[in-house]
């Protein structure tokens, strides 16, 4: 009886639906941290409560996963529902400096605006956005991608699109057709893997503005940046500057002349990862 009198005085409850905060999953009873200021209670893998921390503590989880309530001064349990050390609460402690902003660290749709130590502030995002602490600010997360399914038709390397920061090979498969290698990433992290070099480079290095040099016994290069433009070669020289394919069409290294744009002509800088290597600063040569 004393241990739900002290709940009630030392926590405000508000009965939430399972589905507003679902820090309980998998916990068939105890408590977890729903945000710096909210204790969710668990029953069964789901939250039948969700009570809010009382002014001047804020919720933490020990070694066993389950959360308290703790004084923000001296972490001592404001809510003695278990004996064990009391956790590390600089994720939802404010320690300067002061005025800042902090993301709650069991939920990053809610933030804290710090003023002091014991001043504080507590805010949330709206619907959708996350706070970003290296900003400032809530904005919207960065799109996730499911990476398209690779397929083999021809032999060489590929990138992994459309993230591009890792590749496979294709190599002739003994029974017929071609297979594939596995998914090997750049070696450092932020490279891209660039298709024209058949490497991974650093993102800064951007595409030059126009091709270096031509393939021995090429008569026309394709530019590396726009479909519809192209060079001439001189040897393994490019000379002069790009050539527009007519308008609505674009240049097929394939077939070495303009096409109209179709779903069958090959153009390698449709590439998503080539897109990713264009100079900030380019100006479109063929518009």
């Amino acid at each position: 009886m004393w241990k739900a009198l002290l709940l009630v005085t030392v926590l405000t409850v508000t009965v939430k639906e399972a589905a507003s905060l679902n820090k309980c999953e998998g916990v068939a009873s105890g408590t977890r941290c729903s945000s710096c200021t909210n204790l969710s209670v668990c029953s069964g893998g789901v939250t039948i409560v969700v009570a809010n921390c009382q002014s001047g503590t804020v919720c933490g989880e020990g070694a066993d996963g389950s959360g308290s309530c703790y004084s923000i001064d001296d972490s001592t349990p404001a809510i003695s529902l278990r004996q064990d050390t009391p956790p590390d609460l600089s994720g939802c402690r404010c320690s300067g400096p002061f005025p800042s902003f902090m993301v709650d660290n069991y939920d990053a749709t809610k933030y804290t605006l710090c003023l002091s130590e014991t001043n504080t502030l507590s805010l949330s995002c709206p619907d959708g956005q996350l706070f970003n602490e290296e900003e400032n600010l809530c904005k919207a997360p960065p799109p996730t991608t499911t990476p398209r399914p690779i397929v083999c038709t021809e032999q060489g390397v590929f990138p992994v699109l459309d993230a591009c920061t890792s590749y496979y090979a294709c190599y002739p498969n003994p029974l017929g057709g071609f297979m594939a290698s596995d998914i090997i990433p750049c070696d450092t992290a932020g490279f891209i893997f660039n298709p024209i070099e058949s490497t991974c480079v650093d993102p800064s290095e951007t595409l030059p503005a126009k091709p270096e040099a031509c393939e021995e016994g090429s008569i026309i290069v394709p530019d590396a940046i726009e479909c519809n433009a192209f060079y001439v070669c001189a040897g393994t020289t490019v000379i002069g500057e790009a050539i527009c394919c007519p308008s609505n069409q674009v240049f097929n290294p394939d077939s070495v002349v303009c096409e109209n744009s179709t779903a069958g002509v090959s153009c390698g800088s449709e590439d998503p990862c080539i897109s990713k290597l264009v100079p900030v600063d380019y100006t479109p040569k063929c518009g």
